[in-house]
């Protein structure tokens, strides 16, 4: 246990759920430095309490047995890598109160297989979902308006992408290696 935001907290229970409390920002990480780094073979559920207003940069990245996330309507940003390279993560639903997946945000979760977005995403950033490679499905909501470079590139199981008409930039090599597209 400890802080991860000046009014942010978080607790690891023994069957390994990883809860985090309280109001505000979570504090930006370097890599491998989160404050539960220590315990990162352990996790396997993250529980984001309503108060938390994003996703901290490398907050959750590396954590190989992490396979649950659950993030609050209060939270409006994923950060730089925060779930990068968390390879046994299948599933992603997150809230429509979220605008920006950050660049790397869920790179090389290699076990990921559906992404559900919701309308209030505005911006897929840089390598967002690069390298997930078992990903089948993806849901791109109208309220997207720019896609970054190789956002998903390597998502050689994606089959079909249906894009909103209100993209207004798609960057580079979006679907790079996307070979069943």
């Amino acid at each position: 246990h400890g802080t991860c935001g000046k009014n942010l907290t978080w607790v690891l229970t023994k069957d390994g759920v990883l809860t985090i409390s309280g109001t505000g920002e979570m504090y930006r990480s370097g890599l491998n430095n989160a404050p539960w780094s220590a315990y990162k073979e352990q996790i396997v559920s993250v529980f984001v309490k309503t108060g938390a207003t994003n996703i901290g940069m490398y907050a959750f990245c590396n954590l190989s047995a992490l396979t649950d996330v659950t993030i609050p309507e209060s939270v409006t940003g994923i950060d730089y890598g925060a779930f990068q390279n968390c390879t046994s993560l299948t599933t992603v639903s997150l809230p429509a109160s979220i605008s920006n997946i950050g660049a790397y945000s869920f790179n090389d979760c290699s076990a990921l297989t559906d992404v559900v977005l919701l309308e209030g995403v505005t911006n897929i950033a840089n390598n967002a979902f690069d390298g997930c490679t078992e990903l089948t499905n993806i849901t791109i909501p109208n309220s997207v308006t720019r896609i970054g470079a190789d956002a998903f590139q390597g998502c050689i199981s994606l089959t079909s992408v249906s894009l909103p008409a209100n993209i207004t930039s798609i960057a580079s090599d979006v679907f790079g290696g996307c070979k069943k597209l």
